[in-house]
């Protein structure tokens, strides 16, 4: 699962650096759910819960499985936080809303992708962070300490970006 949560995060930046913003957001909520699912297996799950999950495709909301994850992992609510801000929004992009569609009408009522740089910069931080969530997922699953390091060395080069943007 987080390999595909990984595949979200490049296609929603391929799709935006070909200004196809529609299919970008719409993978926003598969992204969140995706990684939210991944984490729990990996976090919170017992053995009987993973075996339902994978059996049954069925699975607790999106909110408590973040809610257990962070819970269990003593961090900052930062992804629980980006679902509150996010989620009235995330239904509507995946399903073809009217989020989605009003981002593809400019001046003058003509279609084309009309997105301020302010938001595709947002949208890339969002996928920023849940790369850097996803590889810390990932090199704790190995249990390799060397990785650690280069793990670091990522969220600071992330941060100084993610802020530098900010400050734009």
């Amino acid at each position: 699962m987080l390999f595909v949560s990984l595949n979200h995060c490049d296609a929603i930046q391929m799709l935006a650096q070909k200004r196809n913003f529609a299919s970008a957001y719409a993978l926003l909520r598969p992204l969140f759910e995706t990684t939210f699912r991944a984490m729990w297996l990996h976090r919170c799950a017992t053995d009987a819960q993973i075996d339902k999950s994978i059996q049954k495709d069925e699975w607790k909301s999106a909110w408590t499985l973040i809610q257990e994850v962070e819970s269990s992992i003593r961090q900052p609510p930062l992804l629980s936080r980006m679902w509150e801000d996010m989620r009235p929004f995330m239904h509507s992009f995946t399903h073809g809303g009217i989020q989605n569609a009003g981002r593809q009408v400019g001046q003058g009522n003509i279609i084309t992708p009309n997105l301020s740089d302010e938001e595709v910069r947002h949208l890339m931080q969002k996928v920023g962070v849940f790369s850097w969530v996803i590889l810390k997922e990932l090199i704790d699953l190995t249990d390799s300490e060397n990785l650690v390091r280069d793990f670091e060395q990522i969220g600071t080069s992330l941060n100084e970006w993610a802020f530098a943007i900010a400050r734009e």
